[in-house]
């Protein structure tokens, strides 16, 4: 133990900079309480980009996601950042949340598939089952059609066929749920959703959301809701399954699915997926005092209509737009997260960023939002661009806050409804954006490489020098035939 190095009290240390467009009211960390917030604004970003930095330490590791609540003014107000990077691209991100009023929905059948697998148990089931009541008392009352599905290791519903939404019918939904162990035989017992338990064993979400797909209907509009922690490992193939059954919906017939995350370890890949493959919206309830807000807000935008075809101009000209997918990795002049922007609700965050690489590409002093209605009509909204430096006190950063964020939604985008092959393109796209902004992802991981003296641990007349060094060997030609292959 000669020589050896002291191991530092902190396991985790976690640093955030926060840049907000107004000034920041309060930032605090629900699941983590002795986050610390520096109040001397250590960070500058331009004389008119308030910031601050929150910092965490812990001798232990960490046994729940890290969440950061940020308060601060003007956050529903729209803003477009933009930052070139050293090598002379631009990176925008705009953020958006739209203010107008659409018509609503005439008539619509509303699903809820709530999740009652076992790792739903203890506070979630709690959570859901308050999240349920609200959302049933929630819906219209005219021309509304409803039913509720549980699943687990099995799935099943309280109807046979999506009945009227009336005094009757949201009696019996809040206080009776039939549970149904199998195809086979129905327990006589009824439950009350206050008794709805966490008893359905594993989560095959994606086998739950291909029944109520199948079950939805075809004639009229109809809005699924997916209440669950989204721990389930088959995220490719359910994303899949919801984008094409939205891409088979019948026009009229308009399908999309709203997903709420339960609990503080919800797995946001397949909640997020799920919504935005199913033209939705998904907010997050980390405890049950959290959902009354939340619930509101989703059946406010599925009972409203769709903006579809929605489109970002950047200002970048058409042919480079084009080239998106048809030139190799590194050298892609114009990127955007996500891709293809399917809908757009009022009251809820709009986030798009892009990455445009020619260098002289001139910074647009605006970017415009088009979109269109049922009807065919084109809705446009422009935003100014606010330009923020490269550079901060600390110094010039390796890789540009703008870029890094933009570079993210872009790999998800990729990502998304991969299933099985994926193109060549796509996979070294992902990885040159994973390794310049160091990113995490499908095929690019963070690798913690131990530096160890040249001393041998074996003397030279050992009978296992040589064994030793064969095994060495073949660990390494291991490892590079992992990095290739």
């Amino acid at each position: 133990m000669q020589g050896a190095k002291t191991i530092p009290p902190e396991r985790i240390s976690i640093s955030a900079g926060v840049y907000m467009k107004g000034a920041i009211e309060s930032i605090t960390s629900p699941s983590h309480p002795t986050l610390n917030v520096l109040s001397d604004g250590s960070i500058h970003v331009g004389p008119s980009v308030p910031t601050r930095t929150a910092e965490y330490r812990s001798s232990k590791f960490l046994s729940q996601d890290f969440v950061l609540s940020v308060k601060a003014e003007g956050l529903d107000a729209p803003r477009c950042f933009a930052q070139r990077g050293p090598d002379g691209s631009i990176a925008m991100q705009l953020t958006v949340v739209p203010k107008f009023n659409l018509p609503t929905v005439s008539g619509q059948e509303y699903i809820f598939l709530v999740d009652r697998s076992g790792s739903m148990g203890g506070d979630r089931i709690e959570t859901a089952r308050r999240a349920l009541v609200m959302l049933l008392r929630c819906l219209p009352s005219q021309g509304t059609r409803f039913n509720i599905f549980s699943f687990g290791r099995c799935c099943d519903s309280l109807w046979q066929k999506s009945m009227p939404y009336d005094v009757s019918t949201l009696e019996i939904a809040v206080l009776q749920v039939l549970c149904k162990r199998n195809t086979e035989h129905f327990f006589s017992q009824t439950m009350h959703i206050d008794d709805m338990q966490a008893n359905y064993g594993g989560t095959r979400i994606q086998t739950a959301l291909n029944k109520v797909l199948d079950f939805s209907s075809s004639s009229s509009p109809t809005a699924i809701f997916v209440l669950t922690d989204g721990e389930s490992h088959h995220i490719d193939g359910t994303i899949n399954a919801v984008t094409q059954a939205v891409a088979n919906a019948k026009k009229g017939a308009d399908l999309r699915v709203f997903t709420l995350g339960i609990g503080e370890t919800t797995l946001t890949a397949m909640c997020e997926g799920i919504a935005r493959a199913g033209n939705g919206v998904c907010l997050m309830a980390a405890t049950s005092e959290t959902i009354i807000g939340k619930c509101s807000k989703l059946v406010k935008a599925s009972r409203v209509e769709i903006l579809k075809d929605v489109s970002v101009d950047w200002g970048v000209p058409e042919q480079l737009v084009d080239l998106d997918d048809k030139v190799d990795a590194q050298n892609a002049p114009f990127r955007q997260g996500p891709s293809k922007l399917s809908s757009l609700y009022a009251g809820n965050r709009f986030v798009v960023s892009a990455i445009i690489k020619p260098q002289r590409f001139e910074m647009p002093r605006e970017v415009v939002i088009c979109a269109h209605r049922a009807s065919g009509e084109e809705l446009r909204f422009t935003f100014e661009v606010e330009e923020i430096p490269s550079t901060t006190d600390r110094g010039e950063p390796q890789r540009p806050l703008i870029h890094t964020l933009a570079a993210r939604r872009i790999i998800t985008a990729l990502e998304d409804g991969r299933q099985g092959f994926v193109p060549f393109h796509t996979r070294a796209a992902i990885v040159h954006l994973g390794e310049q902004y160091q990113l995490v992802s499908q095929y690019t991981s963070f690798v913690a490489v131990e530096e160890r003296s040249q001393q041998p641990l074996l003397s030279p007349g050992d009978e296992h020098v040589n064994l030793a060094l064969e095994w060495v060997e073949w660990e390494w030609v291991e490892w590079e035939w992992v990095e290739w292959e």
